[in-house]
């Protein structure tokens, strides 16, 4: 099959373009094409055993995955066998850590293989990965054969054994959506095979219809732009996502998370985040820019989305002088990822290892610069082995990434044994690990993430804020749960740890301290509060609380305050104001207003303003003005009241405002 480029009329960019038919006997490099593929196999075989090697953790004689997201993604592909599609426990609604539809059903096939205990499902998910990785070889072999044969030996060696490329193959749904990305490519000769590929590629990943933009664009060069009405179809793979969670679950949550640095703040700050972190992206992603401590520290995320600076400029420089439209296609692509992960919270965590997929088109186009600009072949040759050198230098920290994971995947199953068996179904309480997964259902687990816990995210999506963790705590957890810290503490497990009974135990990984377990009672806050039940309230930084009275507040600041303050009997957060308006339903018999005002003893102001002035008007009359006395920073103020019904409360004061109860008569 021919190929013409509309927009490019020289002949050797045409023949540089053109499509080549299979050709099993052909020999590249006096190497037979069938040995070279062998090899190549072979040679992932190998790689996928080192990575067996570290997978098995015999001090708690079990395989592990090296990642959390891969084992929370093999947590819903068990729910999933049990009924319970995109729920981590039964009755719970989808949550926003589900990654996609795909990879838990695919997953899931060591269970029905009756591999199901959770090591030996493990395992079965590893060979998942193996089989993953032998089939995006091959597309990329085949892709190369066609589309770049001078560079087909070097660049498919180079892109299959890539350090980066391969360790990500074992995180969450991005093997499948490697292999499916690159197994469409390969298929451009067949419109069937290639719609169908690109559907499960899309299906991949939150930026489905992104991936179809750059897939079907590729299309369409390879057909001189003909038959371009055929990208319409795949656009409905947008609506199959929200309408599978609609089918099965009854919500239309989406994959993936919500923008939450575009939803959490307000106003200008949510375009500077979002910029800011494009800006990170740019300078770490692409430029190779970052910090020490994140190259060689516990992080190290950096080496499995960044792209050698050294290969990704000669990549840039061969497919701008060879293949423009592919360049501007690919950047493009880079583009809608790096704004992706940016209005997100992951801009900063994964440095957008997601790019990782668009990774061979560099690498192909340094390779195919070097074997055909280049003046001589000892020349050429040697550039390709300098620049394979820097490519596999660059990428042994993702070994290192992968180690380190095995590593706290297995000390997290010690914990959960150790949870089940001095604890036994009590309730655990976390941040994000993939400890849940050892549990096997027999106990339950609940997040304090928000992007993780069913409820909380349910919230996020619903509201567009995070619904304040400490109330959530207090009105849903039951008295007596467990503790589990995984690396440092956050201010929500520091706030936690004030209600522990008994002894604590500590769990470390390598001489490093990585883990500690502790029980809790929580019946302060299960008694909260200390009087009778409200007429009415408002709950200040509870988004559903303030969207049900209206309340808005200026200036306007990022979030609400998540640290949950301590004061006499019971906590709260708030949001930090000068200014506030709301609704509140007083008694037909009169009452008051009670208020909760919260201001940071060490913040700096003058002495005369040590406490704050606040002044509260209801219905246009003054209720109250004065300077608050805040003991440890706290004010439990009791506005009497003259008015009835629904009224409109206006605050003027520069302090944190947390919470207003109404109760009739006298508080």
């Amino acid at each position: 099959m021919s190929v013409r480029r509309p927009h490019d009329s020289s002949d050797h960019a045409a023949s540089q373009q053109r499509v080549l038919p299979d050709s099993p006997g052909a020999g590249l490099f006096g190497l037979p094409e069938r040995s070279v593929v062998a090899l190549l196999m072979v040679l992932v075989v190998v790689q996928w055993a080192v990575y067996m090697g570290f997978a098995y953790a015999p001090e708690v004689k079990a395989w592990c995955m090296p990642q959390p997201d891969t084992m929370n993604t093999l947590l819903f592909a068990r729910t999933w066998v049990h009924g319970h599609p995109l729920q981590v426990h039964p009755g719970d609604p989808p949550s926003t850590m589900h990654s996609d539809f795909l990879s838990p059903l695919l997953y899931s096939a060591g269970w029905w293989l009756g591999l199901r205990s959770p090591s030996s499902f493990v395992l079965s998910a590893l060979v998942m990965c193996l089989i993953v990785a032998l089939a995006a070889t091959r597309a990329l072999w085949v892709f190369f054969r066609r589309f770049m044969p001078t560079a087909a030996v070097p660049a498919a060696f180079a892109c299959a054994l890539a350090p980066g490329i391969f360790g990500n193959v074992f995180h969450t749904n991005f093997g499948f959506f490697f292999a499916f990305f690159w197994g469409a490519l390969a298929s451009l000769h067949s419109f069937p095979r290639f719609m169908a590929l690109a559907l499960l590629a899309g299906l991949c990943r939150p930026e489905g219809l992104s991936t179809y933009v750059v897939l079907v664009s590729f299309f369409g060069f390879a057909h001189g732009w003909s038959r371009m009405w055929r990208f319409l179809p795949g656009c409905c793979v947008l609506a199959v996502p929200p309408l599978l969670s609609l089918h099965l679950t009854g919500s239309l949550m989406p994959m993936g998370v919500v923008p939450q640095n575009i939803s959490h703040y307000e106003g200008i700050n949510s375009l500077t985040t979002a910029c800011a972190g494009v800006t990170d992206q740019i300078k770490g992603t692409l430029l190779g820019l970052f910090s020490a401590q994140t190259k060689i520290g516990a992080r190290g995320s950096g080496w499995l989305g960044t792209l050698p600076p050294l290969v990704g400029l000669v990549g840039i420089i061969g497919l701008a002088r060879r293949r423009p439209g592919w360049l501007l296609v690919v950047i493009g692509y880079m583009a809608l990822l790096i704004a992706g992960d940016s209005i997100t919270v992951f801009s900063g965590i994964h440095f957008n290892r997601h790019l990782q997929v668009v990774m061979p088109f560099f690498l192909g186009g340094a390779f195919d610069l070097l074997a055909t600009e280049t003046i001589g072949g000892r020349r050429a040759a040697g550039a390709t082995v300098f620049v394979l050198v820097v490519m596999v230098a660059h990428g042994l920290g993702a070994v290192e990434v992968a180690r380190k994971g095995f590593t706290y995947v297995a000390c997290d199953k010690q914990i959960a044994d150790h949870i089940l068996t001095r604890f036994p179904g009590e309730t655990v309480l976390s941040q994000e690990s993939p400890a849940r997964y050892w549990f096997d259902g027999n106990a339950p687990w609940y997040s304090l993430s928000v992007s993780n816990d069913p409820v909380l995210s349910r919230q996020l999506g619903r509201f567009g804020k995070y619904l304040e963790t400490a109330e959530y705590v207090q009105r849903t957890y039951p008295r007596r749960v467990v503790l589990a810290t995984f690396g440092t503490e956050g201010p929500l497990e520091e706030w936690l740890s004030q209600f522990s009974i008994g002894q604590e135990e500590t769990f470390e990984v390598r001489y490093r301290h990585y883990g500690t377990v502790r029980p809790l009672d929580l019946s302060p806050l299960a008694d909260r509060p200390p009087f009778e039940e409200p007429f009415d309230e408002l709950d200040v930084g509870d988004a559903s609380s303030e969207r049900v009275k209206g309340y808005r507040h200026w200036p306007k600041p990022g979030p609400a305050s998540m640290l949950p303050r301590q004061g006499e009997e019971f906590w709260d957060g708030g949001r930090r104001v000068r200014r506030e308006e709301f609704t509140l339903t007083l008694p037909s018999e009169g009452g008051s207003i009670v208020a909760r005002y919260y201001r940071d003893p060490e913040a700096p102001a003058p002495l005369e303003e040590s406490n704050p002035l606040v002044r509260v008007i209801v219905d246009g009359i003054q209720a109250f003005s004065g300077r608050l006395a805040l003991e440890d920073g706290f004010s439990h103020h009791s506005i009497p009241v003259s008015a009835k019904g629904t009224v409109k409360v206006v605050v003027e004061g520069d302090l944190t405002s947390c919470h207003y109860w109404v109760y009739e008569g006298e508080a």
